[in-house]
């Protein structure tokens, strides 16, 4: 049952680096960042609102309302802006590379910080992610190479 959601997130993940390189040329990264966040209001305001109406607000603390607000400024702003900014300068492909890192600095943090074990799966598993990035690299590289040659010729 997990296949299909984790396709559809790599699929959701894929078009968003592909439509976020598409605008970036064209907006500022803070315009995008901002027209993604109203999105995200828009499409999860509807579930937020039937979720408050059994849900006591004064039982937050200062402490949650402090992380909802890290989470909305750093982790969504500045991360939003950050990578437009990323996009602006590399290609979509590269982008896609580089977000394949997300997984490996997930396990790698999750081993050092919260103290979660380690499997031969998680192993494989970023052994295949470095093989990949690797290739795809060498490949790419080859591409200008053989671009700049051909140029200078």
């Amino acid at each position: 049952m997990r296949k299909p959601f984790v396709f559809g997130a790599v699929l959701g993940e894929t078009l968003f680096i592909i439509l976020g390189k598409l605008v970036s040329n064209r907006l500022t990264p803070l315009t995008i960042s901002t027209m993604m966040s109203i999105f995200g209001l828009i499409m999860f305001l509807p579930f937020s609102i039937y979720e408050a109406k059994d849900f006591d607000l004064s039982s937050v603390g200062i402490g949650d309302w402090l992380n909802i607000l890290y989470f909305g400024v750093v982790v969504t702003v500045l991360a939003f802006l950050l990578m437009y900014q990323g996009l602006s300068k590399v290609s979509a492909s590269s982008a896609g590379v580089l977000t394949s890192v997300l997984p490996l600095s997930s396990v790698i943090l999750s081993f050092f910080i919260l103290k979660e074990q380690l499997s031969l799966t998680h192993l494989l598993g970023m052994f295949f992610v470095l093989i990949a990035i690797f290739f795809i690299s060498k490949d790419s590289s080859d591409e200008e190479l053989e671009t700049k040659s051909s140029i200078s010729q």
